[in-house]
Parts: structure tokens; sequence; C-alpha cells
């Protein structure tokens, strides 16, 4: 017996009895000849000189809708002349923009936001999903030959410019949309070619869908806010540390949030994952490894020794993997406070032992230049899904015998499934609250505000990016009147409450 467990636009996700994994159906109507002849030749609409039209457009976003409003225009023109009504215009336009993209059948599932990545397995497969509520689902979307699928790893090639064949079986890459694409072809994938896609989120998570999503509570993401931010004056350096696929860079991308407007941030990464626009003053750096060769001389190590020379107030540094590691904590050396990296590591302790040791080579003694390192993990819950946590929070101290002290502020507590705050005194408040100027007693009431106004947010559903940020420039600039807004709110909450209370024991006598 199967079960729909959820359902919006063409989508339907399904329980199938007896089988392990949910099946992500896309609804794709039977086309009208008109439209068949349309998604056979999209391109016939995209015209050289409207191509280099909207190459005007800095951003992906902007290029992107350029093109699909031209693309939408053209279509209905085309269907009306023939005299068809666009019944299935959606989705034809959806293909066609993935035929101009190279991605072919791909496009229908590229589309959808809630997927995290799309991996074809070969011909006659369907493709496998990861989907952000339901995890790995089987989708209805395949190929059905060699041919077809041969011809999207090309395009996907000529589009990355790059070439993939017997020759170079392996390719590695960003799509225009700064989804990060890899294909295998034979002799290298013997069984036959493979394409994975991890999607990128055009619009990052904000703090509070992280919130939402049970990935921190209120008090944690309060405590990284002013680490993050570092009241104006020291922010804190950390490494975000954790498994393949465990959320390192949405945390990451949604604590940046934090980084007050008027600062300069240079990110480096070997593929470009991290979306910090939201920030005015971002510059991106990407290792050209990752789209020329191997032989290119352009790594992450000399990336993050020339952001010295471009006056950042702080350096990010995605996938920290060798040399560079050395670089990221002499930026935090020379003052580059609020510095950050990821890492894969699954434990604080993991973490400081991976950084020392070859091929990152980190001096012990400047291990204590690292603030805090945050550990988040996938885990397995009990109805069979998988969620993304932070398990880990710790404070890093002196090395004292030859070993990097660290102490656990948070820790994940098994039995209740969730991150708990430990007896361990956090330290970092003390850094904090003197280099603000102000004392323990002011930064903790400072905490508590952040802590209210979160949970605002989440009580009032502000949870995109932009909507969330506003509020927290408006408390920035404003902090009286913001939380005056929040406990006139809290204050009206319990007015009501009080009263149907009162009601509900007048009746009951």
């Amino acid at each position: 017996m199967s079960e729909i467990i959820d359902s919006y636009g063409r989508v339907n996700v399904i329980k199938l009895e007896g089988k392990p994994l949910p099946l992500y159906r896309v609804n794709v109507p039977e086309f009208s000849d008109v439209e068949k002849a349309i998604l056979k030749d999209a391109q016939q609409f995209m015209s050289i000189e409207l191509i280099r039209e909207s190459k005007k457009f800095v951003s992906y976003e902007e290029r992107n809708k350029f093109l699909k409003d031209y693309l939408r225009k053209k279509l209905i023109e085309n269907l009306e002349e023939k005299n068809e009504l666009p019944g299935n215009l959606d989705i034809v336009l959806s293909l066609a923009m993935s035929q101009f993209y190279g991605y072919d059948i791909l496009g229908v599932l590229l589309d959808d936001d809630n997927l995290e990545e799309v991996m074809v397995n070969g011909v006659n497969i369907p493709a496998f999903i990861v989907h952000r509520k339901h995890g790995m689902c089987i989708s209805n979307i395949g190929f059905e030959d060699d041919e077809s699928l041969e011809s999207v790893i090309q395009k996907i090639a000529k589009n990355v410019g790059r070439v993939i064949n017997e020759k170079q079986p392996l390719l590695d890459a960003r799509l225009p949309d700064g989804s990060r694409v890899n294909v295998t072809v034979p002799p290298a994938s013997p069984r036959g070619s493979s394409i994975t896609i991890r999607k990128f989120r055009q619009r990052p998570f904000s703090i509070v869908e992280l919130i939402k999503t049970g990935t921190m509570s209120e008090g944690l993401a309060a405590f990284l806010w002013v680490c993050v931010e570092g009241l104006g004056i020291r922010p804190i350096n950390l490494i975000l540390a954790g498994g393949a696929g465990s959320g390192k860079t949405t945390t990451l991308n949604a604590i940046s949030a934090f980084v007050p407007q008027y600062e300069r941030v240079v990110t480096v990464e070997d593929t470009l994952e991290l979306n910090f626009k939201f920030l005015e003053d971002w510059i991106p750096l990407e290792a050209v490894p990752a789209i020329l060769g191997k032989d290119s001389p352009i790594t992450m190590d000399m990336l993050v020794r020339n952001t010295l020379r471009m006056r950042p107030d702080r350096v990010v540094v995605g996938e920290v993997r060798g040399p560079e590691a050395i670089q990221l904590l002499v930026a935090m050396d020379i003052g580059l406070n609020g510095s950050m990296g990821t890492l894969h590591a699954n434990s604080a302790r993991e973490t400081t032992t991976r950084l020392m040791q070859a091929p990152m080579n980190v001096p012990m003694a400047m291990m204590p230049l690292l603030d805090l390192i945050i550990v988040q993990n996938r885990v397995y819950t009990k109805d069979g899904g998988i969620k993304r946590y932070i398990t880990q929070v710790s404070e890093l101290g002196n090395v004292t015998h030859g070993i990097v002290e660290l102490g656990d502020i948070y820790e994940w507590n098994p039995v209740k499934n969730e991150l708990v705050r430990t007896q361990y005194p956090i330290m970092l408040k003390d850094k904090l609250a003197r280099s603000a100027g102000i004392t323990k007693q002011e930064l903790d009431a400072e905490l508590k505000n952040r802590e209210k106004l979160l949970k605002y947010m989440l009580d009032n559903d502000i949870m995109e990016i932009y909507e969330v940020l506003r509020m927290i420039w408006r408390y920035k600039q404003t902090p009286g009147d913001v939380m005056s807004e929040v406990e006139r709110y809290y204050e009206k909450l319990e007015e009501q409450r009080m009263a149907e209370l009162s009601h509900y024991k007048k009746n009951s006598r």
C-alpha cells in the first residue's frame, strides 16, 4: 500500500510499502505535437545576440530571469500562433530552459529548491535525489539510452569549458547556477557514466530556518551571533567541522549573516559553495584546479596568501584540506579576527589533530589562535530519516604538556536527542565582555535579548534570509525599539492566554 507523504507543484513524495526509499514522482504530462517540437529544439528561440545581451547581467539570477522571461514570451507567441492554449507552459518552459543549459530531463529535478542533490547512476536506472525534508529518494526521472545521457554529459562539459572522454574520464566543476557537478565516464566508472549534482541554493538558509529544523537552538544561535559579530569589537575565530553532507556550508552561510555589513570579507574555496551575497563587500575566490585541471598553479594556499593583500576584515575558507590551513591561522594571527573555515572531522579533538597533521601541518603553538570549534553531523532518527544537528561546541584553550586544551560548552545528548549546555564555564564570555568594555552580567543580558528576538522571528515565521537580516540590522541600530516590539508581542500573548484560561475556568464550574 502506498501513501502520499508530501505534495507540492507537480511533485508527489510517496511512501511505498516494502520499499526502503520514498518515491519522488514528478508528474510530467503528455505533451502535444507542438510542445514536443518546441522541446526538440529549444535553442531556436535563443539568438547569439540575446545570449550576448544576457551577459550584461552580473548575477546568474538576473541573467536567468532575463532569458526565462524572454523564452516564456516566445513560447506563448509560438503556441498561440498554432492555435494551441499554453496549458503546460510551466513545465515546457522548465524543460526548454533545461535544454538550453544542456540538462535535458534533469531540469525538472534541478528546478526544485527542496532538493539538495541529484544523482544519475546510468541508463535505465531512475535518478536518486536527496530531499531536504525526506532524505534519499528514488525518482521517476532517468535516461532511457546511452545517447541521451552522453549528450547531457558533453553539454555540461562544454558549458564549464572542460573535456570529458576515455582519456579524461573525470570532471568536477561548477555549473552556471553555482551548483557543483561531478561526472564519471568509462573506464573510471566501468558500469556506465554517472552524474552527481549538488544543488546551489540561490538564497541561503537563514539562522531562523536552522533553528526551525532543529540544527541549533535559539540559545546557541544567540551565542554564535555575539561570537561572529564580536559586539563590533572582537569577533571570534572558528572552525566548523563535520562529515560529508553534514550541512557545514549551510550553517556557515547562516551564521555569516551576523557579520557586520561594513566589513570586507574574502572567501576562498576550491569550488564555490559559500553564498555571502547578503554582504555588501564580499569577494569570492576560487582555486583554478577545479575548473582547468590538475596542472594549474592557482591553489587554495596561494589564494589564502593573496587575501592578505586585499585588505580584508576577515577571511573565510571553505573545505580546509592542505597548507592553506596555516595561512588561515596566519590571517587570525595578524588581526583578521572573525576568520572562519570548514573542515572534515567528526569531533573537536579530531579537528585539532587533523589541523596539526600532514598535509595541513599547523604548528601546535598556533592552535590557540582558534577560539571555537563547532561540530555538525548527520544523525539518524528513529523514524528512519536523517537530520543535521550541531553535536558539539568546544572552546580552545592553551597548549599544556603538548596537548591543546578543549572545553566542551555544548555536547550531544543521545538520550534526549539534542544538544545540551554543559557545566563547563564559557571562557569566551570573559573575552567578549572584556573586549567590548562591558560586564559579564551585561553580556548575559544581551544574549537573552538576542535569544528572545530569534524566538520572536521563529514564532512570527520571519524565515527568509533578507527578512532576518533586516531584523538583525534593526536590532543593531535601535535595540531598544526592537525589544519593546518583542516584549509587547509576548505580553499580548500572555494576556490572551490568561483570558482563555479565565474563560475556561468560568465555563467549567
